[in-house]
């Protein structure tokens, strides 16, 4: 049984499992790692009430993830954004705010930006598998706005994963939000 375990930056390849997750346990992470070309599995998760498994900006053969559908298991994946907001004059813009939609339009992040119109990395979900059946969050749009302007950018981690510095460029206009 183990709770709140972190594995970052690891490196878990040839084996014959990558991360099995194999006993009672929740709240796991696993991330900047890259867990790839395993025989069998690159990540396992058969544990009965184990729950919420989170990897973030790790490399694996999504095809070599399974989780068994009697286990409980849930693995959140996801990815590493954040972004820079300027105005049509190409300035930085300090203190706008930026909101993130899912595919589902429900809010997902909420952040503003520094003096240099940059964000720190959001952790932003790829998919949610649950015992077996992946729902994908993407595609995503993130709105940036401040008093009076707003701009907007789309964007869909299944294709992209990490990306830093995404440039969203305001001009005039009003933030509403998706319904």
């Amino acid at each position: 049984n183990s709770d709140n375990l972190i594995i970052n930056y690891t490196s878990m390849k040839n084996n014959s499992q990558g991360v099995n997750i194999t006993s009672s346990s929740n709240n796991n992470s696993v991330s900047n790692s890259n867990i790839s070309t395993n025989n069998i599995y690159d990540i396992f998760c058969d544990a009965s009430g184990s729950v919420y498994h989170h990897i973030t900006n790790t490399t694996y053969n999504l095809s070599k993830e399974h989780v068994t559908s009697n286990s409980g298991c849930i693995i959140y994946r996801g990815w590493y954004n954040n972004f820079y907001v300027n105005g049509s004059n190409g300035t930085a813009v300090n203190n706008a705010s930026i909101v993130v939609y899912d595919r589902f339009n429900s809010l997902v992040r909420n952040i503003t930006t520094n003096s240099s119109g940059f964000t720190g990395n959001l952790n932003i979900t790829e998919y949610k598998n649950n015992v077996g059946s992946r729902t994908y969050y993407s595609n995503y749009t993130a709105f940036a706005y401040n008093n009076s302007y707003v701009g907007n950018a789309s964007f869909n981690l299944t294709l992209e994963q990490n990306v830093l510095n995404r440039n969203i460029t305001i001009s005039s206009g009003n933030f509403s939000a998706p319904n």
